[in-house]
């Protein structure tokens, strides 16, 4: 075993603690490439298996982003309706906590794929019809 560096000026108990801290280290190193390597190998072994899944379902995918998108714009303007009511306070603020509420039970119908429920509760929060009619 050759180290990095000179030990030759070092007493031999500093010598052999240099030895066994470098050994040590060399160890470690040598667990984490072993548990990179497993790691990867386990991966590759799986991902013929996930692309099958995913290849079956690339349309119901795509349709899912897209229903993500629109109540991700919806979400914005009602976002931007609540700030501008509450900056400019022309709205009450039962008004605005209420359409806040109104947003994230959207939200949660948004995440569970009801998007035709969740863009309904958007359209009906009256502070964002409000806000529109400016």
């Amino acid at each position: 075993m050759r180290l990095p560096f000179d030990i030759d000026q070092f007493s031999p108990e500093e010598q052999s603690t240099i030895k066994r801290l470098y050994l040590r280290v060399v160890g470690a190193y040598s667990v984490v490439a072993l548990l990179l390597v497993v790691m990867v190998t386990a991966k590759s072994n799986l991902m013929p298996i996930d692309l099958d899944k995913l290849l079956g379902s690339g349309n119901a995918m795509a349709a899912e982003q897209l229903s993500l998108k629109v109540c991700a714009a919806r979400d914005v303007k009602l976002l931007m309706a609540i700030e501008d009511a509450g900056e400019d306070r022309t709205a009450p603020a039962e008004m605005v906590s209420e359409a806040f509420l109104t947003m994230l039970k959207a939200r949660e119908l948004c995440s569970s794929g009801r998007t035709k429920d969740a863009l309904a509760l958007y359209d009906n929060v009256p502070l964002a019809q409000m806000q529109a009619a400016k």
